[in-house]
């Protein structure tokens, strides 16, 4: 009797030691639960909305300062419109043909011609069409992303930049909904630190294009999207003593850097 007693105290500790180390194996293999990492391939499309500052790139770095394994690219070309990406016989539109038919990306984000979202809505909408279609037909299963843009004033566009821009977001939402696209709402964060945060200048020179901390800003927005992960524990503040092509310093300060995370955070998690 004592030996039977002494074979099931064994089989006991056993059986409490294999319940506390989760079940792993001799072999070092992990245990069910654990989730697997996820990698991200992101193809961003669209013109000097997303090359100025080489959004790409950011988004990029912002992502693996924070742990996530993700590659960027981006096909860009100044003033292009997603119905010229969309055409085959345009010169940028068949680069973009042979990249989607010869690579399988996980996520692939489209940005229009800045005013077109404004005041070209059935182009804008129909070129967000032929672009979905494309990828549909390319792609096995990469998810398609609007990229919401900000407003601006130029000769021909006086309206008080938070108003352009609530027309371009209402416009977006509604397109993305059509199509199934979701929206990457930068151009709502711009208007909160347009409003909130006017010693923060998200603009470059022209009052157009972005800043190297509005494509900051715009990056943190796509990598919380995309990924779903929070970026508050962001520590990346860019390239200290170093000057882009624009003359921009390509750096935050702390105290800029967590202005523009909680905007992000505040952005993104309050729209889902």
């Amino acid at each position: 009797m004592r030996g039977l007693k002494t074979i099931f105290c064994a089989s006991v500790i056993l059986f409490l030691s294999a319940c506390s180390t989760g079940g792993q194996s001799d072999q070092g293999g992990s245990s069910g639960g654990e989730e697997e990492k996820k990698s991200y391939d992101v193809l961003f499309i669209g013109n000097s909305f997303t090359f100025y500052n080489s959004l790409d790139v950011l988004t990029e770095k912002i992502a693996t300062d924070i742990g996530i394994d993700m590659k960027c690219k981006a096909i860009t070309m100044g003033s292009h419109t997603l119905l010229e990406d969309a055409d085959e016989n345009d010169s940028l539109g068949r680069k973009i043909d042979a990249d989607l038919k010869n690579h399988q990306y996980t996520d692939i984000v489209l940005q229009d011609k800045s005013n077109y979202p404004y005041n070209h809505y059935s182009e804008f909408r129909e070129g967000v069409e032929k672009m979905s279609k494309k990828i549909s037909d390319t792609q096995e299963h990469a998810k398609t992303y609007l990229y919401e843009t900000w407003g601006y004033n130029s000769e021909n566009l006086t309206e008080p930049i938070p108003t352009m821009e609530d027309t371009i977001r209402y416009n977006s939402k509604l397109v993305g909904k059509r199509y199934g696209l979701t929206v990457v709402y930068v151009g709502q964060a711009f208007t909160y630190i347009y409003e909130n945060h006017p010693e923060l200048n998200l603009y470059h020179q022209d009052n157009k294009h972005p800043s190297y901390l509005g494509s900051y800003l715009s990056a943190l927005i796509h990598v919380a999207t995309i990924t779903g992960k929070h970026v508050n524990n962001v520590k990346y503040q860019g390239e200290y003593g170093v000057t882009n092509e624009y003359g921009q310093v390509t750096f935050v300060s702390e105290v800029t850097r967590d202005i523009l995370i909680n905007t992000a955070e505040m952005v993104v998690y309050g729209n889902n």
